[in-house]
């Protein structure tokens, strides 16, 4: 028959899509990246505050976005491991470009309020 390698008749690739890879095959990603521009301080936990209480925030995203995953990378990102280092940076890997596009939109949403929450939270230091 017409099968694909990695397809079986019972299971033929919708129509309109791409057929999905081989099994054994790793799958492209589309990847996007972000930058932070805030620094992880003592007085305001950057990274906290991004991947929100429970990691509800970044489940948010990924939620919103199927497929797609978020990480983020750089100084105070990771509290268990010191070792990472340079600014913080969103990264997020998603099957095609107009998912990872979503997730960056709401990356990029996310990001703003964080800004304003620590706008804020100086703000509130300064008046005391």
């Amino acid at each position: 028959a017409n099968a694909l390698i990695g397809e079986t008749a019972e299971s033929p690739a919708p129509s309109g899509l791409a057929p999905r890879a081989p099994r054994g095959a790793p799958e492209p990603f589309v990847h996007r990246e972000l930058a932070v521009g805030l620094e992880e301080t003592a007085e305001f936990r950057v990274a906290r505050r991004l991947i929100g209480p429970g990691g509800e925030n970044v489940k948010f995203i990924a939620h919103e976005c199927p497929g797609t995953r978020l990480e983020l990378r750089g100084e105070g990102a990771n509290p268990w491991n010191g070792l990472q280092s340079g600014p913080l940076v969103l990264h997020i890997r998603a099957r095609d470009a107009a998912t990872a596009d979503a997730a960056l939109k709401l990356a990029s949403e996310l990001v703003e309020h964080v800004k304003e929450e620590r706008a804020a939270a100086l703000a509130g230091e300064e008046g005391e």
